[in-house]
């Protein structure tokens, strides 16, 4: 008796549009390799290709291909490259690109190819950009395609070179911005290389969003001069610390609305400013998903606050009478609500104008942001109810906290006037809260009246009620008819006095005559 065992040989399932068709191809010859630089999709059904893959490179000069087996994120992998023959490197023209996983394959188009002939700006990468108060730092660590020596670089590193490139500004000046600096330092950590100027260049990035900045480093031991470049692929603000422990927010149809909370140090600066002269502020929030770049603009003052919400709004270009700004910010609003987030990468940027300027970075992390469901709300306010009626646009059953804040122009603090636990449910709810002539008049005397949704303390939805509805003109109608009822009982008794005087005057004089007439026959018998 024969036993036999089957195979089943699965074949890895193909993933489309992982990457777009102009992802280049990099021929080194100086140092016989060859790379990709890959130009992702941001696909999230490719984040399967992680954290391990297997790329081959087929070349159009080589029979057999060339792999190799990398560490791999999908959403941050920009380049990958493995070394090949010098002949082959030599000769070849195009190649095709294959990521794969056990389960998984992705082909990559290489729609472009270009030879590289200096490693100036390959020799480096997971580049940072650090703001210091009074310096500028670059960490990187240090890749195999250059014959570096990191230890040359810390001793005789003599001259630096920043270079700015405005990739959008609000001014529309495109032009390059030069730092230069014939002082660096330069240290290198666990095999981390790190470059520091001593310039600050917080009031060139204020100016200047989504900035390209690369470092040019020369260095000359004497008897030959080298040249690197360095590229920032991240800008992170050390001085002053991130007084916030998390900024969550809420993406509506025209703004984006920011709840951060405070850590001991952002209650301290907190405190500190609430102490300075008056002052102005102006920031943007900004975003990078994929080849999209959106920014979205704020004006409200910077206070370092806790819970307290601050508004990035397309509105504010209507304002100052920008409405082609206006235009355009509403529709980088509406793609922005379509992204996914997980693939963009924001930041926040603040500059505050007191007698010396200051300026803010904060990196954001996409999972605290979502989009806001809550469409629009109508009200009614009386002395004994307050009512609310909230219209979604999905369905949306869920417990919350509800609150109500009545502020003006003038005001820093939002205090809640109701705080109370609700259900939302479907696309339409109702909600009926207590209320009193105090709070009536609370909610009146504020130039804007605010509802926010909360779940575990993080705000999910906030509108602002535009047309509050009250029952004044009921209470003024009553009064009006309560005074023409008094006017007419007023008028009745008036009426009804005035007759029986009358009656009373008619009846004196008939009494008055009939005596006379008595007095008349008396006189009359007596003669």
């Amino acid at each position: 008796l024969r036993s036999f065992q089957l195979t089943t040989i699965i074949q890895a399932q193909s993933l489309k549009n992982c990457y777009y068709d102009n992802s280049v191809l990099q021929i080194h010859k100086i140092n016989s390799s060859i790379c990709a630089k890959l130009n992702s999709t941001h696909n999230s059904q490719c984040d399967v290709l992680s954290p391990g893959v297997k790329a081959t490179f087929y070349l159009d000069n080589v029979l057999n291909p060339v792999a190799k087996i990398f560490d791999f994120d999908y959403q941050t992998t920009d380049k990958i490259c493995v070394q090949a023959d010098q002949n082959s490197v030599d000769s070849v023209y195009t190649a095709k690109l294959t990521i794969e996983t056990l389960d998984y394959i992705s082909n990559v188009t290489l729609g472009r190819t270009e030879a590289v002939t200096t490693l100036l700006d390959s020799c480096f990468t997971n580049s940072v950009l650090q703001l210091y108060l009074l310096q500028t730092c670059f960490t990187a660590d240090p890749t195999y395609l250059c014959s570096i020596d990191t230890t040359d670089i810390t001793q005789h590193l003599f001259k630096a070179k920043l270079e700015i490139y405005p990739l959008e500004n609000e001014s529309g000046d495109d032009d390059e911005m030069v730092v230069q600096d014939l002082n660096p330092t330069a240290s290198i950590a666990n095999n981390k290389l790190s470059i520091c100027v001593n310039h600050n260049i917080e009031s060139i990035l204020n100016k200047t969003l989504f900035p390209v900045v690369k470092l040019e480093l020369f260095v000359f031991d004497g008897l030959m001069l080298s040249q690197y470049v360095v590229s920032a692929d991240h800008i992170e603000q050390i001085e002053p610390a991130n007084g916030y422990q998390q900024i969550a927010g809420i993406i509506s149809h025209e703004e984006i609305i920011i709840t951060p909370i405070a850590n001991s140090l952002g209650d301290q600066m907190h405190n500190d400013m609430l102490l300075l002269p008056d002052y102005s502020s102006f920031g943007h929030f900004m975003a990078r998903c994929g080849n999209n770049l959106y920014f979205f603009p704020r004006n409200d003052k910077f206070q370092y606050d806790s819970n307290i919400s601050t508004y990035y709004y397309c509105p504010y270009y209507k304002e100052i009478g920008l409405t082609s700004n206006y235009s355009r910010c509403m529709e980088m609003m509406t793609n922005f609500r379509k992204e996914d987030f997980s693939r963009c990468r924001m930041m926040m940027t603040i500059s505050v104008n007191t007698d010396s300027f200051q300026f803010f970075y904060f990196n954001l992390d996409p999972t605290d942001f979502q989009l806001m469901h809550l469409q629009n709300i109508s009200s009614y306010l009386t002395e004994s109810q307050f009512t609310l009626n909230f219209t979604f646009d999905v369905n949306n059953k869920i417990k919350r906290m509800l609150t109500v804040s009545s502020f003006n122009v003038t005001q820093t603090q939002q205090q809640f006037l109701v705080e109370q636990v609700v259900y939302t449910t479907a696309l339409q709810s109702s909600v009926q809260l207590i209320s009193s002539l105090e709070l009536k008049n609370q909610i009146k005397n504020g130039t804007y009246k605010v509802v926010s949704l909360w779940d575990n303390g993080v705000k999910t939805d906030e509108l602002e009620i535009h047309d509050l509805q009250t029952d004044d003109a009921e209470i003024l109608q009553q009064k009006l008819w309560q005074q023409v009822a008094m006017q007419v009982v007023i008028t009745i008794t008036i009426f009804v006095i005035a007759i029986g005087v009358q009656h009373l005057i008619d009846k004196f004089r008939a009494q008055k005559n009939k005596n006379k007439n008595t007095l008349e026959k008396m006189k009359a018998i007596e003669k």
